[in-house]
Order: structure tokens, then sequence, then C-alpha cells
């Protein structure tokens, strides 16, 4: 019941608002130890929701879907709290620049400041795909410490390491012993998000991406994924141009607010 009520929030909101929310609600159906969950009710009536997650231990990143103006801040107050609880250090909002309720609250708190936006991209299964394929493999225990330096980091100390469970969904490309790129594939029963894509930085230009998402879009695409998607920093000129030559389009642009202090 709980699930339903969250879905047609979102479908209410998506319709009369037209937002867009980052949010992946399998996580709702399969528990993990990555997120955790906030309903508001009134009576019988959901008011709000909101997706915690924590891939950092020291900063939890939250969604929140608000029927009213009056549901955000008694929501924000229990994330505060929670995280409070946990000892998260930050907090980072992710809202649709164009949700003008949950904009004007957190600028309003005057407790937050903009980081950085990012545009969510959904590939158009009507695209014909040029595949250049290119053979992948699943990433190793032993991969972890080399995908963490694939963005040319070389003090591993202050680098964090891939967990065991994002390890499992990761693929990697490599030549001979030489790894090259990773990506992880987040999949529930119709949606496959792609996510960690990372090319070595002296590998770049070379047309490995490239060779990499044609080699795993095509491959979802058979096995009947109804949406592929991905994220991309909107200040990435480059990954943007490869994804939209591929089929992505843009379906909305993200904005993330970090919490000050």
């Amino acid at each position: 019941m709980e699930l339903e009520q969250i879905k047609l929030l979102k479908a209410r909101n998506q319709q009369l608002l037209g937002v867009e929310y980052k949010l992946d609600l399998s996580f709702f159906m399969e528990p993990t130890e990555k997120a955790q969950h906030l309903l508001l009710w009134k009576d019988e009536e959901l008011l709000g929701y909101t997706a915690l997650s924590a891939y950092n231990p020291e900063e939890v990143e939250l969604t929140m879907i608000a029927a009213t103006k009056e549901a955000i801040a008694p929501m924000h107050e229990a994330v505060c709290l929670f995280a409070q609880k946990k000892q998260f250090a930050r907090l980072l909002w992710i809202v649709d620049q164009r949700d003008d309720l949950l904009v004007s609250f957190i600028k309003k708190t005057k407790r937050y400041n903009y980081s950085f936006s990012e545009y969510a991209m959904l590939f158009d299964n009507e695209t014909k795909i040029n595949v250049e394929e290119c053979s992948l493999v699943s990433a190793a225990k032993v991969d972890a410490t080399k995908i963490a330096r694939l963005d040319g980091g070389a003090d591993i100390d202050k680098v964090q390491l891939i967990d065991d469970d994002d390890l499992a969904k990761t693929l990697v490309f490599k030549e001979g012993e030489e790894l090259i790129a990773s990506i992880r594939l987040e999949k529930n029963q119709e949606e496959c998000g792609i996510y960690g894509f990372i090319v070595r930085v002296d590998q770049r230009g070379k047309g490995i991406g490239r060779k990499m998402l044609t080699t795993i879009v095509s491959q979802l695409v058979r096995e009947g994924y109804s949406q592929i998607y991905l994220e991309v920093e909107s200040t990435n000129a480059a990954a943007m141009g490869l994804y939209q030559s591929i089929g992505f389009k843009q379906k909305a642009c993200f904005d993330y607010y970090l919490s000050m202090g």
C-alpha cells in the first residue's frame, strides 16, 4: 500500500507541476542499508515522501516529494533529526530545478549552498544504435582499488573505494591486465540506470566510452528494458555530446544543494 501511494503522489506531481525526481523506488521493495524512507501521513492520505540515500559515510542525499507546501517543513525537520542521530556531517538535496516549492524552501532556510547541476537523460528506444562492440567483464574484488584510481587520483587513502554491493553490479573494460574503464548497472524489472561510468584519464578521447555504451545499451534493449537512463553534470559538454549521439535525450535538470558547515 505504501509503495502504491508513493507512486500515485509522484505521478500527481509530475502531471500537475511538470517535475521529475531522482528516485529509485526499487530500494523501497528491496531493503538496503543505503536507503531510508520517511513518509508523512494525515489520516490515510500521504502528504509527503522523502528518500534518503547514503553512499558516503559522511553525507546523506535526499529526494523529497511533497503534496503541499505545508508538508515540506515537517519532513525537512525529520530529515535533520535522522542525520543528527546517524551522525551524518552533511545533507545533499537533489531537486528538479523546475520544482518551485522545494527550491524556494531550500533557499529560504539559508542552510544550503548550491553545489552543481546534473542532467537526467533517457534513452530513446526508437533510436538505431551503431554498435561498436567491446568485451566487458564483471569486476572482481581486486579491481576495487584500480576503479577508484581511474579519475587520476594518486593517493588511494583519500579515495573512497567502491563497496561490495556496487562492485557486484560493475563491469570493467581491460586491455591485458590493465583496467581501462568501469561502468555500473542498476537494474530493476523494467528499468536500468547507468552509473559510475569512467574511463582512465590517459585513455580518454580514444572512443572507448562509445564502444562501452553502445555495447551495453544495445544489450539492454535486447533484454527488453523499457527505460535506460543515466546522469551527467551540466558542465560536461563532451559526455553530453557522446550520450546524445548514441540516442539519449534530456529529461530533467537536477540541482544539488549541500548543507553549510
